[in-house]
């Protein structure tokens, strides 16, 4: 990410559609406008500091965690914070982990949290942070902990490292995790050095296997990665696909299992990426569906291998995108199979769905708050987090939130 920003009110906010296309075709229909219900941390008393995750608790329904990035440096700052109801619909805060971090710029700190499959029996979640280590470079940690699920927080046992990746520079450090078909995926951005390529874990989407560790890993490599055998030696096998810059928002479909990434762009552009196994992505030889340089005249390259993005926009519509959820809530909702995605830097919130063919991409709110990422429930609903004013919103429409009648 590369933030900026002020904060600003606290409201819903309504505005109209602006609706903007990935290519010449014209589009018969537009997606609605929406709300933005502020639902949790609207006070002082249960406010958040700086936000960069939210989630339902498995087997929990109506109960969720939300994760804080942290506001050291050097000190136990990030925070994670159970929101648990009562039977009146009220919510209490309650701390469920606290951690040190490094965080002297806004990419560090605490960066991406997730569940394993089985987490209503073994109680494990993962991390992905900056520890606070000190010099010039920092590493990336993915940690495995343990739940205490009566309780709601964090055991207090040792926690297991699953891996670490060396960064050349304290950006682009992507950070969402997620898990499919059994395995951890993990986004990986670039470094902010340009690093790309087989032989290092940077600027990848990494998949590997936390139940199962080999070789005096963590981890091990899952037969079935693209790169996993026959490959020449110090080609990295933890990789699924590669060619990302920034990869900090990123899910999948729960319907297909696509996954869908949202790539940070440099200069030029903003790229919303389906990717598939062994892809490489482009980046730094293409942003977006262009030829990359650092140079105002761009000169031709070498596309070929390149898997280039569904969409890609311009810095005049997009200039720090934030990755959000396919929506697979109301089958019968005009918003439903449409990527819901949103703008850091210009506080805005998107819609992108293919209509005969063709991807049209609508604003169909502005915010009132840096977006730093979405979420959703176990009823298809979704929800955006506000990282500078600690707010987390309800992306409110007919066509997008549960009937009252399987509200909590």
């Amino acid at each position: 990410m590369e933030p900026h920003g002020s904060l600003m009110k606290m409201r819903p906010f309504l505005f109209a559609a602006v609706a903007f296309w990935a290519g010449s075709a014209s589009v018969s229909a537009r997606l609605p406008n929406i709300l933005l219900k502020p639902m949790f941390g609207t006070d002082e008393n249960n406010g958040f500091i700086n936000p960069v995750w939210f989630g339902e608790v498995p087997g929990k329904p109506g109960t969720f965690l939300v994760a804080e990035q942290g506001n050291g440096p050097y000190a136990d700052s990030a925070r994670v914070w159970a929101l648990i109801p009562d039977q009146n619909g009220n919510y209490r805060k309650q701390k469920f982990l606290a951690l040190k971090v490094r965080k002297n710029m806004m990419e560090m700190g605490l960066l991406g949290f997730a569940f394993h499959p089985d987490y209503v029996q073994n109680g494990k979640y993962y991390i992905d942070y900056i520890p606070p280590t000190r010099g010039r470079f920092d590493s990336e940690v993915v940690e495995e902990r343990v739940a205490d699920m009566s309780l709601l927080r964090d055991d207090g046992d040792r926690p297991r490292r699953i891996l670490a990746i060396q960064k050349p520079k304290s950006n682009h450090n992507g950070g969402t995790m997620a898990f499919k078909d059994g395995y951890l995926y993990i986004g990986t951005g670039d470094g902010g050095e340009g690093f790309h390529g087989l032989r290092t874990l940077l600027g990848a989407m990494l998949r590997i296997d936390v139940d199962h560790p080999a070789h005096g890993l963590g981890y091990s490599i899952p037969p079935d990665n693209p790169f996993a055998r026959n490959v020449p030696r110090g080609v990295r096998g933890e990789i699924w696909a590669y060619g990302f810059r920034n990869p900090w928002k990123w899910s999948f479909d729960p319907l297909n299992g696509d996954l869908w990434v949202a790539d940070v762009g440099e200069s030029t552009a903003e790229e919303v990426d389906r990717v598939e196994k062994g892809n490489n992505m482009g980046w730094p030889i293409m942003e977006g569906k262009g030829c990359f340089s650092y140079s105002p005249i761009k000169p031709p390259c070498d596309e070929r291998g390149l898997t280039l993005p569904i969409i890609d926009l311009p810095r005049s519509q997009a200039q720090c995108i934030i990755g959000g959820y396919v929506y697979r809530g109301n089958p019968s909702s005009i918003f439903y199979g449409a990527y819901i995605f949103g703008d850091w830097q210009l506080q805005s919130i998107f819609a992108m769905k293919q209509i005969r063919g063709v991807w049209e991409v609508t604003q169909i709110t502005s915010a009132p708050a840096e977006i730093s990422s979405f979420g959703k429930d176990s009823q298809g609903n979704l929800y955006a987090v506000g990282h500078n004013n600690g707010v987390i919103y309800l992306l409110d429409h007919p066509g997008l939130t549960a009937p009252p009648s399987a509200s909590r």
